[in-house]
């Protein structure tokens, strides 16, 4: 687990790609800009991704199982802190194999999809 690279505009840092690999929880920092899914060692199963305030994060958080196996043995859910909602919704499931979700931190506070 952990940041595999930064990314940047002009020398600003807005964020960076994080490879998960163990489960069954990852906490997301205020950083995160893709967070990819790949828990299949030492052994397999759900991952519950968590995601900060949306006021934290400056750009959108892409979730994304890397390894495709979202359908069967590593389910993922996208849960958000303080209470926060993502259209509505408390729980974003990843039950597609290869699946993704890009989340945005709205100005209202809370998350929305974009497709």
């Amino acid at each position: 687990m952990g940041p595999a690279a930064v990314l940047g505009i002009g020398g600003l840092i807005i964020g960076s790609q994080t490879l998960v690999r163990t489960g069954p929880t990852y906490a997301s920092v205020a950083t995160d800009t893709r967070i990819l899914c790949y828990v299949d060692t030492p052994s397999p199963g759900p991952l519950t991704i968590t995601l900060l305030a949306s006021a934290e994060y400056k750009a959108p958080v892409l979730v994304k199982d890397l390894i495709g196996l979202a359908s069967s043995t590593n389910p993922i859910d996208i849960v958000f802190s303080g209470g926060q909602l993502c259209d509505g919704l408390t729980t974003i499931p990843i039950r597609t194999d290869y699946g993704s979700y890009t989340l945005n931190p709205s100005p209202l506070g809370g998350w929305y999809l974009t497709p």
